[in-house]
């Protein structure tokens, strides 16, 4: 399911700083572009050129957010909406306000009045949404055998900021200041040949499995437990990892599953109450092995839900922007020789209200998750792909991972 964000209301448009105006409370985003499970398509711009002869100047530089996007002004423990932004047009800044909209700085479309009229143009939010419906179904018609939960992963996992939506960070951004790109941009634009393909130095390995976030206490009366960790040992490119040395490698991680909100209105307050479950992932440290890493995550999840892990370090955007809603993303650029030494990822879950005394038999209640990793080697010419495709191949034939290239 793909939502709009809402679009602004133009006649408030009086100034030459139309972001002040877009992140203004009276157009934050509205019901329903705030689900969980659904996709919300906010809109950004590429288009600044009007016809020769034409007055005016177009409001929005290139790569930025279109003027007509609503953006998001959520708690830290809401999930971040906008999803992804897609090419939404621009408007023209010719005389007194407010700015208007102008066909040249519009997105072309087929006009419903076909054949007495061929084309016509539509703008904002909306024509972003049918663009990233279109680029989402297009993916799956690609890779028919994978879940919703995995198309909205590789889709939403695939954005980027822009340069011109980057300008807005410091030069050296610590996580708090990602805030307003999120707020503004989610999680970007998607790059639709990085969701499609993997390439010889950017490999994306996808995981689709199930869990069972709880189990019944021994304790009577007492509130359900959390019954499973999934793990997996990544077949991680190693050598490939050694040879490039110190040179930075980017490791991207996206984690989603659909949650079930709680019928209950007071419920909206917690997003331990609201979600049926919430996961986690996590990544081992560098020479962690498997017994060290389970017995460090086991302790710190059991001691409390609301307990953070201490293991933020390298990570971009951290868990405050990380762990919230029903899709996880994160990045962590490192040495490539480091991150050959990371290569066990858990999936656990935290409190969600299937945890809570009153629902019966937990054990029967599983929740599907797809996990998508992502290595990009950047500018190298390294050939991570290869060496791990051999790796996985030889994995299938010993039936020991679930991982498609």
């Amino acid at each position: 399911m793909l939502v709009s964000a809402g679009n602004t209301d133009q006649n408030l448009f009086t100034s030459a700083d139309y972001l002040s105006v877009c992140d203004r409370p009276d157009h934050e985003i509205e019901s329903p572009a705030q689900s969980w499970n659904a996709i919300c398509a906010g809109a950004y711009t590429e288009k600044t050129i009007l016809p020769a002869g034409e007055s005016g100047i177009p409001l929005a530089p290139a790569g930025d957010l279109s003027p007509s996007s609503r953006t998001a002004s959520w708690a830290s423990h809401w999930p971040i909406k906008p999803d992804v932004v897609m090419e939404g047009g621009n408007w023209q800044v010719a005389g007194p306000p407010p700015p208007l909209r102008h066909s040249a700085l519009g997105i072309l479309t087929t006009d419903h009045s076909y054949p007495m009229r061929v084309f016509t143009t539509c703008h904002d939010t909306s024509s972003a949404t049918a663009l990233a419906a279109r680029a989402a179904a297009e993916l799956w018609l690609d890779y028919p055998r994978l879940w919703p939960e995995t198309i909205r992963a590789l889709f939403v996992g695939s954005a980027r900021w822009t340069a011109q939506m980057r300008s807005h960070l410091p030069v050296k951004p610590p996580k708090g200041s990602f805030a307003p790109l999120f707020q503004r941009y989610g999680y970007g634009v998607p790059d639709m040949a990085r969701a499609r393909r993997s390439a010889s130095n950017a490999l994306t390995l996808i995981i689709q499995d199930t869990i069972t976030p709880y189990k019944e206490s021994a304790t009577k009366s007492a509130e359900h437990v959390h019954n499973e960790m999934k793990l997996f040992e990544l077949p991680w490119p190693v050598e490939e990892l050694r040879k490039l040395g110190s040179t930075t490698v980017t490791l991207r991680v996206a984690l989603s599953t659909f949650i079930a909100p709680n019928p209950s209105e007071a419920a909206r307050g917690s997003k331990f109450r609201y979600a049926s479950h919430n996961l986690r992932f996590k990544l081992n440290r560098p020479n962690e092995g498997m017994n060290e890493f389970i017995s460090r995550i086991s302790k710190t999840v059991e001691a409390s839900d609301l307990l953070p892990l201490d293991e933020d370090d390298g990570w971009s955007f951290g868990r405050n922007r990380r762990d919230v809603g029903s899709l996880q993303i994160d990045e962590m650029p490192c040495r490539a020789s480091d991150l050959a030494r990371r290569n066990i990822l858990a999936v656990h879950p935290v409190a969600g209200w299937w945890k809570g005394k009153s629902m019966s038999n937990p054990e029967k209640l599983t929740a599907r998750f797809a996990l998508i990793v992502e290595i990009d080697a950047e500018h190298t010419s390294a050939q991570i792909y290869n060496e791990t495709l051999a790796a996985i191949t030889a994995a299938r034939s010993k039936a020991e991972i679930n991982v498609v290239v």
